[in-house]
């Protein structure tokens, strides 16, 4: 068989009939193909594997995947590959190395850290046949972190200063979840301090749904006035 380089189709050819028929060689990568490896691929010795976007900014381009000390290593390459920050190393007993933060489930807020919830007064609410009604002034905390299915989200409803009347029976107050989570329901968390009337008193959290009812100890109406929450909710989500 006889071998050749094409310079006009830049590919290489062989000839079984000495040179009277000139085909394509397969199984030789090209730089303007898509290429196939069907085979095992080693790189030796600390080998390296780069990619490059070339429509991006200036020191933005580069990656990199290298095995090295006992570790493989993804990293983030200025043009010049002088600067080659460890961006996240996996060792050989399984265990994962990251500069950056994690975040689950394409969340935007990576996991544990905790998120504001902008107020709004639907997320508040009475059940039983009364009402409560709260202003922003009272609520001094409402914020949540989601730690994989677990949401810990405290919050606190001031009973001393803002907007915050409860009128008529109610034996229920109503939280709705933040951001629209769900919890598939049947759990309970114990109020880290609860107000009724004045007093401390015993409260419990039902998340059900999309919000978690407080009540009070043997499910009794709450006091016409202003009641007051202290606490960190721990339940799962959907």
């Amino acid at each position: 068989m006889w071998q050749r380089y094409n310079f006009t189709n830049q590919k290489f050819e062989h000839s079984n009939d000495k040179g009277n028929n000139w085909a394509v060689t397969p199984n030789i990568p090209y730089l303007d193909a898509v290429n196939a490896f069907r085979n095992k691929n080693y790189f030796i010795n600390q080998g390296q594997i780069l990619f490059e976007d070339q429509t991006q900014p200036a020191d933005a381009r580069k990656f990199s995947v290298q095995a090295y000390g006992q570790a493989l290593l993804f990293q983030t390459l200025t043009d010049n590959e002088t600067v080659a920050p460890e961006a996240m190393v996996f060792d050989r007993t399984g265990n994962l190395k990251t500069s950056g933060w994690y975040y689950a489930g394409r969340r935007v807020v990576a996991e544990g850290f905790w998120k504001e919830v902008p107020f709004a007064a639907s997320n508040f609410a009475g059940s039983g046949g009364g009402t409560w009604t709260v202003g922003s002034a009272a609520i001094l905390r409402n914020r949540y972190t989601l730690v994989g299915k677990t949401m810990f989200w405290t919050i606190y409803v001031s009973w001393f200063s803002g907007s915050n009347t409860l009128a008529g029976a109610v034996n229920n107050l109503i939280f709705v979840i933040p951001d629209g989570y769900t919890t598939p329901g049947n759990q309970a968390t114990v109020v880290g301090l609860g107000i009724d009337g004045g007093v401390e008193k015993f409260m419990r959290g039902s998340p059900s749904g999309n919000y978690v009812a407080v009540a009070l100890q043997g499910g009794v109406n709450f006091a016409a006035g202003s009641p007051g929450i202290i606490t960190t909710f721990c339940f799962e989500i959907n």
